[in-house]
């Protein structure tokens, strides 16, 4: 190779999410274009600019989610998706290590569990329900990102259903528990 072309305004972020975060993409994606927060590491920084904290990075521009790939990596588990940024000040570069943030509103009833309340097992994921009787009940459910540090839960569980939210260990289906309302989360 004599030299290489390469375009820094605007330039391009690909970036590769879990598959299963791909029912929270495309149908937010289909409606708009999704807002996308870069972060550029910085020695010694603990927060980002913009009311956005990311440990050891700083905010560097707001982009476009305007590409999301129609195959799932199989070795990763993980989908390609770009962003486009507009670098007019020339602040990144191609080959550039960063991170990005894509903006995700969690509608109204957006389940929000704690991770330690989601089971894994053979590749599905299950919460414990609790029935009118005090019952456990094991559901099926579909994750989807992490809001904070809580994880999404898409489908499986219905507005007014009783969530296990502490630790599940020791836990099996049909077990009669005495429930408590969980303690609110930290802002």
């Amino acid at each position: 190779i004599l030299t290489s072309i390469v375009q820094r305004s605007p330039i391009a972020l690909q970036f590769r999410p879990p598959a299963q975060d791909l029912p929270l993409l495309e149908p937010r994606h289909a409606e708009s274009p999704l807002q996308v927060g870069l972060f550029l590491p910085a020695a010694g920084a603990d927060t980002a600019s913009s009311g956005e904290a990311m440990p050891g990075h700083v905010f560097a521009g707001a982009g476009v989610l305007d590409f999301i790939d129609n195959q799932v990596a199989p070795a990763t588990d993980s989908i390609l998706v770009r962003a486009r940024f507009a670098n007019a000040d020339g602040r990144l570069r191609p080959g550039q290590f960063a991170r990005a943030r894509v903006h995700i509103a969690a509608g109204e009833n957006t389940l929000l569990v704690p991770p330690k309340a989601l089971r894994h097992r053979q590749g599905a994921h299950f919460l414990y329900v609790i029935d009118g009787d005090d019952r456990l009940e094991e559901r099926q459910v579909a994750p989807g990102g992490v809001s904070g540090a809580r994880q999404v839960i898409l489908s499986g569980v219905a507005v007014g259903e009783r969530v296990v939210v502490s630790d599940v260990s020791g836990l099996r289906a049909g077990m009669k528990v005495a429930p408590h309302p969980a303690e609110p989360p930290s802002p």
